[in-house]
């Protein structure tokens, strides 16, 4: 079935749908809440010509309109409660990271790299922190958010490879996911680059990714678990 954006509050047990899109086989994918919490970001991906546009919508529902010169930022794009959003298109070989507003748009040219993983502003719109390499190589890159130069390698250490990376509220740290052939575990990682293990999922294929509330009281977690590695395919 299609994707759509739901809104869950924390002590209920249904969700309700926030965004229709007029055509149905749209998919609406990874929402975010604009700084000022009246908006919800997300990204409309149309199957059929695998094109995706930036969107924003009103967190308590309505008419979806598109964030202009937006299109084809995949899973790229993120705020900061400091009021900043940032965003990658691709461009040649690599991509173009760019500041943005929820309402006007594309902005500023921050920098170009030869590939994005994660995109994240610090919580105080200073950096922009992404992840590179796995295994022994893992680390986070801290660039300015002014200049877009790096400022900084951040070496994590004891993890196989990080697959999600979100700023902990007081900008002090950070919560990833790291994911194994055995298991995926949810991380706390300081600013030097030492790991707290906060939640362990077991199984092939296990996937985690943890997101903090913006109080730093709760930890949103999502997790997948693949316990089989033998499939029957009938009728093939």
């Amino acid at each position: 079935g299609p994707h759509a954006i739901f809104r869950q509050d924390l002590d209920k047990q249904t969700a309700n749908q926030i965004v229709v899109m007029p055509q149905k086989s749209d998919n609406q994918r990874l929402a975010r809440v604009t700084p000022d919490g009246g908006s919800v970001l997300f990204l409309n991906w149309d199957p059929v010509k695998r094109i995706g546009r930036l969107m924003r919508a009103a967190i308590g529902g309505g008419t979806p309109e598109a964030v202009p010169n937006a299109e084809n930022v995949g899973f790229y794009y993120r705020c900061a409660p400091a009021g900043v959003c940032v965003m990658a298109q691709p461009e040649g070989q690599g991509f173009i990271i760019s500041e943005f507003d929820p309402v006007k748009g594309k902005g500023r040219e921050i920098y170009r790299d030869s590939h994005v993983e994660r995109l994240l502003p610090s919580p105080d719109g200073k950096w922009i922190a992404d992840t590179s390499g796995s295994g022994s190589g893992s680390k986070i890159v801290l660039r300015s958010f002014s200049t877009g130069a790096v400022v900084r390698e951040v070496p994590v250490r004891g993890v196989t490879k990080l697959t999600s990376l979100d700023y902990a509220p007081d900008g002090k740290g950070f919560f990833a996911g790291d994911t194994s052939q055995t298991e995926a575990r949810e991380l706390y990682i300081d600013p030097a680059g030492n790991t707290s293990v906060l939640w362990r999922q077991p199984g092939i294929g296990s996937w985690i990714w943890g997101i903090p509330s913006p109080d730093g009281k709760y930890l949103a977690l999502v997790m997948v678990t693949d316990d089989s590695n033998v499939y029957m395919v009938e009728n093939f």
